[in-house]
């Protein structure tokens, strides 16, 4: 799912519109789609993106936190083998 912040034109200028994937369409106040974005940005873990936040692909933090996740796993998976 894409999403993309635009100024609405036919709402007041303190209404912005977040188009989430194809036609839905969520119309808010510009304070509302900062908390939003920065949410969906800093927080939301993308399935899309193997379960990072766009910050950390954007930033290229996820090669660290790959790592880390495995080394998590590989030793959960060592310590309770069936």
């Amino acid at each position: 799912m894409t999403t993309h912040l635009v100024k609405a034109s036919s709402k007041p200028k303190s209404i912005n519109r977040i188009i989430l994937g194809g036609s839905q369409i969520l119309c808010i106040p510009d304070i509302g789609a900062k908390l939003i974005l920065e949410w969906y940005n800093f927080e939301h873990h993308h399935s899309g993106l193997a379960g990072f936040t766009s910050n950390q692909v954007f930033a290229g933090d996820y090669h660290k936190i790959a790592v880390q996740k495995q080394s998590v796993l590989d030793t959960q998976y060592r310590n309770h083998q069936i």
